[in-house]
């Protein structure tokens, strides 16, 4: 019965997405590298020659308005995070970014350096760089059931601030996207 119910709900409501929006903490960050690291900020051309392809593809997600660093060891890239805003990520009919505000689009962890803290690592160094810049606050969707990119968020100290919903009915060309906000945000 529940898997007839499931088939009959994606017929109408189509594809769904179910993201947890998370927001940067408001104090200054504070972070400390982990010995043997550096974390830097990357080119599309660095990140198009990473030993991992797990990297090297996700090179496609640097350019204008956008940004991304790396935690380095003994010269090969580890872990990665980055930023899109402005034009870059109006594009995504997503979370509505307030001005100057920025976007957390992609954290990927190689298998051989998970639980070394590097996510939550990348996501304070991404903040205070931005910061610098004048884009802030960050902000991050993450899928509802993405245990590990939740813990890293929690661990840097960001806040959920609510829901991003998308719905495609009958496969229309836009999908339908509803927003919740947390009361105290």
């Amino acid at each position: 019965m529940i898997r007839v119910l499931k088939r009959c709900t994606a017929i109408v409501l189509g594809e769904y997405a179910l993201y947890q929006v998370w927001r940067s903490p408001k104090e200054p960050p504070s972070f400390a590298t982990p010995a043997g690291f550096t974390v830097c900020e990357v080119s599309e051309g660095q990140l198009r020659s990473a030993y991992a392809n797990e990297l090297s593809s996700s090179a496609w997600y640097l350019g204008e308005d956008a940004c991304g660093f790396a935690a380095v060891r003994d010269g090969e890239m580890l872990a990665l995070a980055c930023c899109w805003w402005g034009s870059r990520y109006l594009k995504r009919h997503s979370w509505p970014l307030p001005d100057g505000a920025a976007k957390i689009v992609h954290v990927f962890t190689l298998p051989q350096a998970r639980g070394m803290g590097l996510a939550p690592l990348l996501l304070e160094h991404a903040r205070a760089t931005l910061q610098c810049r004048g884009r802030s606050p960050l902000y991050a969707r993450i899928w509802h059931s993405n245990t590990p990119s939740l813990r890293a968020f929690a661990r840097a100290k960001w806040q959920p601030v609510g829901w991003l919903i998308q719905v495609n009915p009958l496969r229309r060309a836009r999908p339908w996207r509803f927003i919740f906000r947390n009361r105290a945000t």
